[in-house]
């Protein structure tokens, strides 16, 4: 057993050093941007299963499902790049920069 074990520090989760607000809102943004995905999913299905032989087309469901699975992407990339942020900003605070 090698002593280099026992000295490797423990991380902080992110949210031991997130204010109430960082963390309300890194849930807000996860929520949205998951509810956009959903429905982007939900729509881009219903674009196929629409019945052409009866005159529907699926276009405006698809075009629809694109635009709001872009922006249910970039909501949660935002989200991922606050959550780091975050962490980031903790690690600078205490004097550790990885």
């Amino acid at each position: 057993m090698s002593t280099s074990d026992h000295n490797v520090p423990i991380r902080p989760r992110w949210r031991d050093n997130a204010t109430a607000a960082q963390v309300g809102m890194f849930r807000t943004v996860w929520v949205l941007g998951g509810l956009s995905v959903a429905t982007s999913v939900l729509l881009v299905i219903g674009a196929f299963a629409a019945d052409s032989a009866n005159g529907a087309t699926g276009q405006p469901a698809a075009l629809l499902g694109l635009i709001t699975g872009m922006f249910g992407a970039s909501v949660l990339i935002v989200g991922v790049l606050v959550r780091f942020g975050v962490v980031r900003s903790d690690s600078r605070r205490s004097g550790h920069d990885h």
